[in-house]
Formats: structure tokens, C-alpha cells, sequence
């Protein structure tokens, strides 16, 4: 293998990861939007209005789940290139899926209960960091009020 087939192999590789970024955060920033959007729409009391699903939740769970190994798999490939780079990039994939399963958040956590408590602790935040309270103490009293249910 040349110098020259190595460099080509890995600007391919990062061309792709820059896309593949671009894309990431694209469609991040649409989700933002449009969490935003809903957040502030009940906040203000008026109705939701109705938006049609651009992908199905199990579509994004897929998604979610296997972007990581798919990415280590053509990264191996890129990179390594014939069956040895397929070889190496599965095993990059089986090790990122393993990772990525104890990354996991605990399983009693709810993270919709989190969003919907979010406005009610950055005001309690306000309202202690108002009263004078410095900001150690005021994130103390937030994190111990914030997990507790019914609130």
C-alpha cells in the first residue's frame, strides 16, 4: 500500500465524518426547534398543534442504537479497506455497542419526567440565587427538590 492510497483513504474517511456530522447536527437543531417550540407552546397555555411525525419513534430508536457500530464499521473498512478493514471495523462496531450499552441511563430514570420538571427547577434556581443564596447552595437545593416525585 502507497502513502498516497493512505492519504486518499482517509480523506474519504473524514469527508465522510464531516457529513455525517453536518447531518447529525442538522437534524439535531430541527428537533431542538421544534422541542422548543411545544415546550413554549404549553408554557403559554395554547393547544398544540398538530405536527406529523417525520420519523417513527422505532425508526429513531434504530437509529439511535445503531449509528455508533454502523460508523466503527465504515470507519474500519475506510480506513483498513478489504475483508481486514471489515473484520477490524466489526470489531470496532461490537465494542461501541457494548460500550454504548452501559452508557445507558439507570433504568428507574424517566427522561420525560426530567424535561417536565426542567422549567420548574430553573426557577426555583432563580428564585434561590434571587434570594441570595450563592450558586453551590442553590444547585444543592435544586438537585435535592428536583428528583423527588410529584413535584
Amino acid at each position: 500500500m502507497t502513502a498516497g492510497f493512505v492519504v486518499h483513504r482517509l480523506g474519504i474517511a473524514v469527508c465522510l465524518a464531516v457529513v455525517a456530522l453536518w447531518l447529525v447536527s442538522a437534524v439535531t437543531a430541527r428537533v431542538r426547534t421544534r422541542a422548543a417550540a411545544r415546550r413554549t407552546t404549553a408554557l403559554l397555555g395554547a393547544g398544540p398543534r398538530p405536527c406529523p411525525q417525520v420519523l417513527g419513534s422505532a425508526l429513531k430508536d434504530a437509529v439511535a442504537v445503531w449509528a455508533g457500530p454502523a460508523g466503527a464499521l465504515l470507519a474500519g473498512w475506510v480506513l483498513v479497506g478489504g475483508v481486514t478493514g471489515v473484520v477490524v471495523g466489526g470489531l470496532a462496531a461490537f465494542g461501541v455497542r457494548r460500550w454504548r450499552a452501559r452508557v445507558r441511563p439507570p433504568a428507574g430514570t424517566d427522561p420525560r419526567e426530567a424535561e417536565r420538571q426542567l422549567p420548574f427547577a430553573a426557577d426555583l434556581l432563580a428564585a434561590c440565587l434571587a434570594a441570595g443564596a450563592g450558586p453551590v447552595e442553590a444547585a444543592e437545593v435544586v438537585g435535592g427538590v428536583a428528583g423527588r416525585p410529584g413535584r
